[in-house]
């Protein structure tokens, strides 16, 4: 068995530093992160409470048909159920749509300063 080419050609993706590194690096006690689509300002309290209320269930796979995710959201935004779809983060319904939508030979776009796993994806597929 062999691993595509275009999975060999792949370059791996380089983080971006971590916050304590660069507090090592330039000797700070603060350092806010704006990269990488993080929050500078952590979870809300009511997303803690229902996080520590979750782990109870810790032990277990969670729902992947995301059943109760997607009632509430179709009846939050008025949408029928199907079409909805949740993933595991932006780069695996990145990496969905190209599948289901792109086939060997397409060309997909991405500017040279957009989300890079557009174009991991991409090459990948």
């Amino acid at each position: 068995m062999r691993v595509s080419k275009e999975i060999e050609n792949l370059q791996p993706y380089k983080a971006g530093k971590p916050i304590e590194e660069t507090k090592r690096e330039l000797g700070l006690d603060s350092v806010f992160k704006l990269a990488s689509n993080e929050n500078p300002l952590g979870p809300s309290p009511r997303v803690l409470a229902k996080l520590t209320e979750a782990l109870q269930e810790l032990h277990r796979y969670p729902d992947a048909s995301c059943f109760e995710l997607i009632k509430a959201y179709a009846k939050k935004y008025g949408v029928p159920e199907d079409h909805l779809s949740f993933g595991n983060g932006s780069n695996e319904i990145i990496d969905l749509l190209i599948r289901l939508f792109c086939e060997p030979g397409d060309a997909i776009a991405a500017s040279q300063y957009s989300f890079i796993a557009y174009k991991i994806c991409a090459t990948a597929a």
